[in-house]
C-alpha cells in the first residue's frame, strides 16, 4: 500500500492456477472515482469506478455518527509503533474496524469485519517515507 494524503494505492498479487494476476486499487480521498487496473501478461488495463462506497475511508467512518471509534493500545508493526483505534457500525454492529498507525500518520495495519463472513486485514511489511507521486499514476 502506498499513502500520500489524498492519495492512496493498494497492490495485490493473486496466484489462479499458477498465473499470477497484478492488481492495482487507486482512490483518492474526497475524490469521486477509483481506478482499478490488472496486469494480463504483461498488458495492463484499468477501469474507473464512480462514487466508491463512502465508508471506505478511516477519515469518513471516524466523522460519521454512523460510527463508534475508541483507543485500542498500541502494536508494533513493520518496525514501527502505532496506536491503534477500534469501532464498529451503530446500525450494524456486527461490522467492526481496527485501525493502527504511526505518530506521523502512516496506517501500518488495518482490519475489517463485515458481519457477513468477511474479513480484508492489512499488515505493513515496511514503511518507507518520502515516496514519489509518480507512484498514484496509472499504468500505461
Amino acid at each position: 500500500m502506498y499513502g500520500k494524503y489524498p492519495n492512496f494505492r493498494t497492490d495485490v498479487a493473486v496466484n489462479a492456477n499458477g498465473t499470477t494476476i497484478n492488481t492495482r486499487a487507486y482512490f483518492e480521498v474526497g475524490g469521486d472515482k477509483t481506478y482499478t487496473c490488472s496486469d494480463y501478461g504483461g498488458t495492463w488495463s484499468c477501469s474507473d469506478n464512480t462514487a466508491y462506497e463512502a465508508y471506505s475511508s478511516p477519515a469518513t467512518q471516524a466523522s460519521d455518527p454512523d460510527f463508534t471509534f475508541e483507543a485500542d493500545g498500541t502494536m508494533v508493526v513493520a518496525g514501527e509503533n502505532g496506536t491503534c483505534f477500534k469501532g464498529q457500525r451503530v446500525s450494524k454492529p456486527e461490522q467492526t474496524f481496527k485501525f493502527c498507525y504511526t505518530t506521523d500518520g502512516i496506517l501500518v495495519y488495518s482490519v475489517s469485519n463485515s458481519g457477513q463472513g468477511y474479513t480484508n486485514e492489512m499488515t505493513a511489511t515496511s514503511v518507507v517515507r518520502g515516496i514519489d507521486n509518480s507512484v498514484f499514476t496509472l499504468p500505461a
